[in-house]
């Protein structure tokens, strides 16, 4: 799955420090990040993962756990707040492999992301057992009424048994 937008990374020593902003937007995660206060807040897959950092004070706080980081896997710069590429493996439970050759870089989840969820709901919706799609109906109004027409189910169901005549010992 290609992600929609291209992330903003780049190496630092042994680092690869990636743009939080940009990588938040890629993978659709709710999170708003102010370059400029060096803060991000929100939540990531789902509503009740909530995310907080505070780089000026180099603390994030993940699913109400809180913990110190290293200032060297935090920078802010006007624009933008870059990350340890080994930090947002650990935050939000990825595996990333870069390829700085081919500027790419590979990430498997352990959770499905949102737009991951939203391609796999679009694909099992045009998908059933003839391949067709989902139904196209035309809508048919219903009038409402106080009393309709009965009506009743029924299964038939026809069988062919033969018997043996057992013969007498």
């Amino acid at each position: 799955l290609n992600l929609k937008q291209d992330i903003y990374a780049i190496k630092q020593g042994t680092r690869l420090m990636v743009s939080l902003g940009e990588f938040c937007s890629a993978a659709d995660f709710a999170i708003n990040v102010s370059a400029e206060e060096g803060r991000a807040e929100g939540w990531f897959i789902r509503e009740d993962q909530r995310f907080y950092l505070n780089a000026k004070k180099h603390e994030v706080t993940i699913m109400g756990q809180t913990s110190k980081l290293d200032p060297l896997d935090v920078s802010t710069t006007d624009t933008d707040l870059l990350v340890s590429s080994t930090l947002l493996e650990k935050w939000f439970g990825i595996d990333i492999q870069y390829d700085f050759a081919h500027l790419s870089l590979k990430i498997k989840t352990s959770q499905p992301w949102p737009m991951e969820a939203k391609l796999m709901r679009e694909k099992l919706g045009t998908e059933n057992d003839f391949n067709i799609g989902p139904a196209k109906l035309p809508l048919q109004e219903e009038p409402m009424r106080l009393v309709s027409k009965p009506y009743f189910q029924t299964n038939l169901q026809a069988g062919r048994y033969k018997f043996s005549k057992a013969t007498p010992a």
